[in-house]
């Protein structure tokens, strides 16, 4: 299962849990959908720790996140990311795509030092 919670009006932080299957990446582009029908949201923080494997359609979904916050100028960190989810997102050649840090909090401050 998805949590997710809502800082600033404009930051989403989205905390997916497990393994993350293409019926989880599903979910996760309708959660997706729904939040950023609130114009305000712009940035979107993906915490990881709990997070043990994702999957393909996974990817998918996250690069299309990635595209359309890029369409409003916003932005998709990730933070937390443990030795597989990294490798998979190195293996797939995306990982350079993102900003990623080793905690929430230090996302949640490079978008608050950003003076969103």
């Amino acid at each position: 299962m998805t949590t997710y919670e809502i800082f600033n009006d404009e930051i989403l932080l989205i905390k997916p849990k497990d393994v993350i299957t293409v019926s989880e990446a599903l979910s996760f582009s309708m959660l997706i959908n729904q939040v950023l029908s609130n114009k305000s949201i712009k940035y979107v923080i993906i915490d990881f720790q709990e997070t043990a494997i994702i999957s393909s359609a996974f990817l998918s979904a996250l690069l299309a996140l990635k595209k359309r916050l890029f369409d409003l100028n916003g932005e998709v960190i990730l933070t937390s990311l443990n030795d597989k989810v990294r490798k998979i997102l190195e293996f797939a050649e995306i990982i350079h795509l993102f900003k990623i840090f080793s905690s929430v909090e230090e996302g949640k401050n490079y978008l608050l030092n950003k003076n969103i």
